[in-house]
């Protein structure tokens, strides 16, 4: 693997884990180094964002690669179906406050499918 002084420039271009916009090599720090293995810190201007990343050196390939999805945690079937709606609005935001101020549960049974729903009043 390249020196610290030339892996950033090497991983310029790569997406934020965040947002997925190209990150500049003046945003990459490299952390450690020994032999074919780099830890990685990367911070983003777009999103403020920051993340640790583990760099690997391939022998079949020289240039260093970063396994950041181009959204995160999001795969393609929840970018399709992101892409399918609208932006959240104000309307948005009320309905979901009215809903929380009478929701009696907790955040994972809120997420879980099947989990406790509003209170009865």
């Amino acid at each position: 693997m390249d020196g610290q002084e030339r892996l950033p420039e090497l991983l310029a271009g790569v997406g934020c884990a965040a947002c997925g916009a190209a990150l500049d090599a003046d945003r990459i720090a490299v952390l450690a180094q020994r032999d074919d293995l780099a830890f990685v810190e990367f911070r983003c201007d777009a999103c403020g964002s920051t993340s640790l990343g583990l760099v690997v050196a391939d022998e079949a390939d020289a240039r260093p690669r970063t396994d950041t999805a181009r959204y995160g945690e999001f795969g393609p079937e929840d970018e399709l179906r992101l892409a399918a709606g609208g932006p959240i609005g104000d309307d948005d935001v009320a309905r979901m406050r009215a809903f929380l101020a009478t929701y009696d549960g907790d955040l994972r049974g809120l997420l879980n499918e099947g989990g406790p729903g509003p209170r009865s009043a």
